[in-house]
């Protein structure tokens, strides 16, 4: 009894250790966030903060139009022969206007 009691607190320490790790890495994560952006504003009212961000979303459109699909995969026999399952949804009648009531 005691050996599997002793087995059983083993468990309970590692599995709480494990939590812990866990949680401190998703709630504190990595300190570096990237460059201090100083907020100031220019002429229009565009902060500084804004005009990095928006240099980094037109960096993302532009990697992301420079993708390429290929086209290979659709002219496949497997993907041809692929049937449609789809099942359309009916309109119903809306239920109660609060539905927690009784």
């Amino acid at each position: 009894m005691k050996k599997d009691q002793k087995k059983t607190t083993i468990i309970v320490i590692v599995s709480l250790a494990v939590i812990v790790l866990a949680l401190s890495y998703f709630f504190i994560g990595k300190t570096d966030k990237g460059p201090a952006v100083i907020k100031e504003s220019n002429t229009q009212g565009v902060t500084t903060e804004d005009s990095v961000l928006a240099a980094d979303v037109l960096m993302r459109i532009s990697q992301i139009d420079s993708l390429k699909m290929e086209d290979s995969i659709v002219d496949n026999a497997t993907f041809v022969k692929l049937k449609d399952i789809s099942v359309p949804v009916s309109n119903e009648q809306i239920g109660k206007q609060n539905p927690f009531s009784r």
